[in-house]
């Protein structure tokens, strides 16, 4: 998800939300569903993996109200961010017991 202006060349694809689609939301939807999305990927004439555009507007997202859309990011986003402070708390631990035990 590009959060500033950029251009595309043709091996790329963009999607532009709706006024109504939360593009995190959108964007979780989507990695969701990653699996799917990688097995319909094809090769182009140049040996590059390609989507083709009909493949992902085809994805199914699931509906849910902008409210919804809304609760879920905030929701993820405190988890992502209790992960990142832990994952600081125990890098911490870690260089404190690697200096203990092997300074």
């Amino acid at each position: 998800m590009l959060k500033v202006p950029a251009s595309i060349n043709q091996d790329m694809k963009a999607l532009l939300p709706k006024k109504e689609c939360n593009a995190v939301f959108l964007a979780s939807a989507l990695r969701n569903r990653e699996a799917l999305l990688l097995a319909e990927t094809g090769s182009s004439a140049h040996g590059t993996k390609k989507l083709d555009t009909t493949v992902l507007g085809n994805v199914p997202i699931p509906v849910a109200s902008v409210e919804e859309q809304n609760e879920f990011v905030t929701q993820v986003e405190a988890l992502k961010s209790t992960v990142i402070t832990e994952y600081d708390r125990l890098n911490t631990l870690y260089n404190s017991l690697a200096q203990r035990y092997f300074a």
